[in-house]
């Protein structure tokens, strides 16, 4: 999180796990041992040359640096020492009369410990459990920079198309660390929590900003080919299609590996981003059908003849996406690891072909993948050794596709020079495909399950339709 300012100007208060110290707001230092770079510069740059008469090439760069909302939000949890003060009643049983009125309330609450004059307070064994805080010193800023480059050319009859090359990195990305987490190993877990043998801290204590303590930053890159064609409305036709093909990659969302797997290994998280699709394409069409008053045929009709026939009009959506991508995940993991995180089996073959696999023959293996029951071969991964990460990737499995078409008929009356009348049919889903989550029955994204890989769920709705009525003037 940035610091977060009080109306007085005040920051956030903050710890400092070097010292076990809890930096209390604009009095250890007016920012609580953040330090706001100033040199974060965001650059704008377009140029656009024109190849030929009906031929253009553009490019432009830009940097963008962002404030993290959840990092603020999270970050109210440690301002205004003292946070918080709680009362709590406690009845014989539920029925049990109060000792008070809600006109006279509880009475005054213990007396708040005062403010040292230094703002600083020892945070010996992490009191109230886990905390959420920034951490000292430099604070980048999360950015983007993003560039594309595109080529575009103008053809007869209204239509446009164009090749893109888009992408984008992120930098100091917003992250989710728990800075106590014990390494895996044997014995307790407070031997390996890194600030137990120092501060007596035995609970999660996680960091929640975009510069890790002792950690790499956190990043992600996206690169696409975009492919744009249009044919703009002419002669009652208008057509629409974009494609994408894309490929994004990063260490974890909400933390490395998304706040699961290995956080001591960053580059091993690193792989499909989670919200990313492979492909998409994407068209729209709408045809004023050729018929009646002001059309190519039957234009000569009388008014009741082309209240019939005149007037209609078709539409279409049409939407088609590659699977989105999803982790296996070991639910075994914390007794392998002896720590409590939930980490990648090993991969030994292929998860998306049926069948025994070479290397785990005595796995009962699935007759089919890539049904409801059974997605993915659960046979093709295997426990770690003990106190070891596995290595199957990061969103390493990629979940079903997903493909709609929406139709819609519009009927259009003329009542006078400027008020007409629209009914409409509108289709969603018109070939009522069945759009398949990905795996997420209870446990699925767990390859030692029973029910691993299967899928309990869809996206969007089977066939719908509706009927609409619509008055212009």
């Amino acid at each position: 999180m940035s610091p977060i300012f009080t109306p007085n100007g005040e920051s956030v208060g903050n710890i400092d796990v070097s010292t076990n110290t809890l930096l209390l707001t604009n009095l250890a230092g007016k920012y609580a041992g953040v330090t706001t770079p100033k040199t974060e510069f965001s650059p704008r740059l377009g140029v656009a040359f024109r190849v030929t008469k009906d031929t253009v090439l553009r490019g432009g760069y830009g940097r963008s640096y962002y404030m993290n909302a959840d990092g603020a939000g999270f970050g109210t949890q440690g301002c205004c020492f003292p946070i918080k003060q709680g009362q709590t009643d406690a009845q014989a049983n539920p029925y049990a009369p109060l000792a008070y009125t809600f006109d006279q309330g509880p009475g005054a609450p213990p007396p708040l410990p005062a403010f040292p004059s230094n703002g600083k307070l020892s945070f010996f064994g992490a009191p109230g459990g886990t905390e959420f805080f920034p951490g000292t010193g430099t604070y980048p800023h999360s950015y983007n920079d993003t560039y594309n480059v595109t080529l575009e050319h103008s053809f007869p009859y209204e239509i446009t198309a164009s090749i893109a090359y888009v992408g984008n990195i992120g930098r100091h990305l917003w992250d989710n660390f728990n800075v106590n987490l014990p390494p895996p190993g044997p014995g307790s877990f407070t031997s390996r929590e890194p600030f137990f043998a120092s501060f007596g801290w035995a609970v999660p204590e996680f960091q929640r900003n975009n510069a890790v303590f002792h950690e790499p930053e956190m990043r992600s890159n996206y690169n696409s080919l975009q492919l744009h064609a249009e044919k703009r409305f002419h002669r009652g036709l208008y057509l629409l299609s974009n494609f994408t093909w894309a490929k994004s990659l990063d260490v974890g969302t909400f933390g490395p590996g998304d706040g699961n797997g290995n956080q001591f290994c960053y580059h091993c998280n690193y792989g499909p981003s989670g919200t990313v699709r492979p492909w998409s394409w994407t068209s729209a069409a709408t045809w004023e059908l050729p018929f009646g008053h002001g059309r190519a045929y039957a234009n000569g009709l009388s008014r009741g003849g082309d209240a019939v026939v005149g007037g209609w009009r078709l539409s279409g959506l049409f939407n088609f996406e590659g699977g989105q991508y999803f982790t296996p995940y070991y639910l075994n993991s914390p007794g392998v690891l002896n720590s409590p995180i939930f980490d990648r089996p090993n991969l030994i073959g292929d998860p998306f072909k049926a069948g025994t696999v070479a290397a785990n023959p005595t796995c009962k293996a699935p007759a089919q993948v890539r049904t409801v029951q059974t997605w993915y071969n659960p046979c093709a991964f295997v426990q770690p050794a003990l106190f070891t990460f596995g290595d199957a990737g990061r969103n390493s499995l990629k979940g079903p596709g997903y493909g709609e078409v929406d139709l819609s008929l519009t009927k259009s009356f003329a009542i006078t020079e400027r008020a007409h009348l629209d009914f409409k049919w509108d289709v969603f889903n018109a070939l009522n495909r069945l759009n398949l989550a990905n795996p997420t029955c209870a446990g699925a994204a767990f390859v030692d399950i029973s029910d691993a890989g299967q899928i309990c769920s869809i996206v969007d709705f089977r066939r719908r339709m509706q009927l609409g009525v619509h008055l212009t003037f």
